[in-house]
């Protein structure tokens, strides 16, 4: 399995890697290939699988993932599939959505970390923001909206917004704060 869009569509389509464990039965076996920061989490999640990291690369100007991890040993693949695709395999209607608690498993430490933040964190509804990606280029520009944008969203009351935001992200807080208090 390769994960061929960004890390939250990779993310996403995890949820169908329940699935694909299940029809493998305990004597197959599933490589998966993410977004490096990503093989902690499908590590602990999926924990019969193998997981690395795929690498991306641009040739004759389109983007192309490969398996750096899988070098010498392709021969051993019954079948490569990227993530997105088992759509069609295993969710054909929303009612192919099952009601799972969860299906990715989290580090315990950062559990920890969040419940604290969100408890020490005012009453009220907390909602969690980001807004915009590492990858910044032109086709994907048009996917995030400016931060400016969230103002009148931030100026509801009752609410703690809380960051998810990853990277530097200090400039658009503090502007938040200077202009909405």
């Amino acid at each position: 399995m390769i994960g061929e869009q960004g890390l939250g569509d990779e993310i996403l389509f995890a949820n169908l890697l329940p699935d694909v464990v299940e029809a493998l039965g305990p004597e197959g076996r599933l490589t998966i290939a993410v977004e490096p920061r990503l093989i902690p989490l499908f590590q602990r999640s999926f924990p019969t699988a193998e997981v690395g990291a795929h690498a991306t690369f641009t040739h004759e100007g389109r983007s192309m993932r490969t398996v750096p991890f899988m070098a010498g040993r392709l021969e051993s693949v019954d079948l490569c599939v990227p993530m997105g695709s088992l759509l069609r395999q295993f969710r054909r209607a929303v009612s192919d959505f099952p009601r799972r608690e969860r299906f990715l498993t989290a580090d315990p430490a950062r559990v920890a970390h969040w419940r604290e933040v969100l408890t020490s964190a005012p009453a009220g509804k907390k909602v969690g923001l980001l807004w915009k990606s590492a990858v910044a280029s032109a086709g994907r520009h048009r996917f995030f909206s400016p931060f400016e944008q969230w103002a009148p969203i931030l100026a509801t009351q009752g609410v703690c917004f809380v960051n998810l935001q990853y990277g530097d992200c200090a400039q658009e807080i503090e502007q938040a704060r200077r202009e909405l208090g």
